[in-house]
């Protein structure tokens, strides 16, 4: 009544496995890219943005508002390495 067939396992296509081994590649080639640029960024430079957008502007330009807003401390600045 119910038998059951054995069925040979379905088997992942060629292009398939291709497709997976490129991303898991392209995932460690940009993770790779940003690790170095993160590492080899000279220390103490500040970044730089092209965004157009008020928050990111020149800090200078911001004002004293937001250094008045900044909590005082007493201990010193800890160097770059």
């Amino acid at each position: 009544m119910n038998i059951k067939h054995e069925r040979p396992p379905i088997k992942k296509s060629r292009l398939e496995n291709e497709v997976i081994l490129a991303v898991v590649a392209l995932y460690f080639l940009l993770s790779a890219a940003m690790l170095a640029i993160h590492h080899l960024q000279p220390g103490g430079v500040e970044t730089k943005t092209s965004s157009t957008s008020p928050a990111h502007g020149d800090k200078s330009a911001a004002g004293s508002s937001e250094a008045s807003n900044a909590p005082a401390t007493d201990t010193p600045p800890v160097p770059a390495r």
